[in-house]
């Protein structure tokens, strides 16, 4: 924003067209706020984005990592660009940024901590600082098998009870969602009826438009619903302090970045957070 407001844009990349659709739908009510035009880019960028970047329309451009390997369009004055890295770490290549004169700032930011070989290694260039969390809490960590999942049941029950919120989390499989609206609505039914009577039980997931999952998402912030089930794109999401617990289905078919991402989501209350990795019927000897 500050960088926005003193006359230069702004880019922000994304590891995943999906995660840069969170950040942008996410961050457009505060940039709009203070009077700031964000753009959204996912795959090539038409005739019209691409005027507005030259004509500097857009203030904040989200896009993914592939707009830089395509060509990066002509900004009218791109002044930092930050880039989030989750898998794979130190691929920008600076060269790329650099349009005229101009030589945008680069933020890179991991949203859990790397080896320090890492950091001394592919960022030795770059200025290293590490965000402590003052405000949160520990997390608790169970695994789980199948059977012993209404042992979790039963902690989230009593949560919300307690007025507080909790997280079901599925994978995704072949990166696609295994929830589409039809089963995410008899799954709601069931959870609603068997695991969690009396609570209110709502989905966030891939086929549901960007407003659907937006309105859904306000609706867990000011605890209008106290059980969401989500498929990993919740990752991407922005914390919420009242969410106390978080069930990870097949949480061996899960990468251990994407385990410490999720988990993060019950990390920042006041209170400590639990997260109940449940594995799958047949785990892999490393997936356990």
């Amino acid at each position: 924003v500050i960088v926005a407001e003193g006359k230069s844009q702004v880019l922000f990349l994304a590891p995943s067209g999906l995660a840069a659709e969170h950040r942008a739908l996410f961050a457009e009510p505060l940039l709009r706020s203070v009077g700031l035009v964000s753009q959204l880019v996912t795959g090539e960028p038409t005739k019209a984005q691409v005027d507005a970047i030259r004509r500097g329309e857009a203030d904040i451009v989200f896009a993914t990592h592939e707009l830089l390997d395509a060509g990066l369009p002509e900004f009218k004055k791109l002044g930092l660009v930050v880039m989030e890295q989750r898998l794979s770490f130190g691929v920008v290549v600076r060269d790329k940024l650099v349009q005229g004169k101009n030589q945008p700032d680069l933020l890179v930011v991991t949203s859990v901590p790397i080896p320090s070989s890492l950091a001394f290694t592919l960022f030795a260039d770059h200025e290293i600082s590490l965000i402590e969390r003052e405000d949160g809490g520990s997390v608790t960590s169970e695994v789980l098998s199948p059977e012993e999942r209404e042992a979790a049941y039963a902690h989230i029950r009593e949560i919300v009870a307690d007025g507080k919120q909790a997280y079901v989390v599925f994978p995704l499989r072949n990166g696609t969602d295994i929830l589409d609206r039809e089963r995410g609505t008899l799954l709601i039914s069931a959870m609603g009826q068997e695991a969690f009577p009396g609570a209110r039980v709502a989905l966030f997931h891939g086929s549901m438009t960007k407003e659907e999952r937006y309105r859904v998402f306000e609706d867990f912030k000011c605890r209008r619903i106290d059980v969401l089930l989500a498929t990993t794109e919740i990752e991407d999401a922005p914390e919420i302090h009242n969410a106390a617990a978080m069930m990870v289905e097949n949480a061996d078919h899960f990468d251990l970045v994407r385990l410490h991402r999720l988990r993060g989501h019950v990390s920042c209350g006041a209170e400590s957070g639990a997260c109940y990795y449940i594995l799958s019927a047949e785990p892999s000897k490393e997936g356990a």
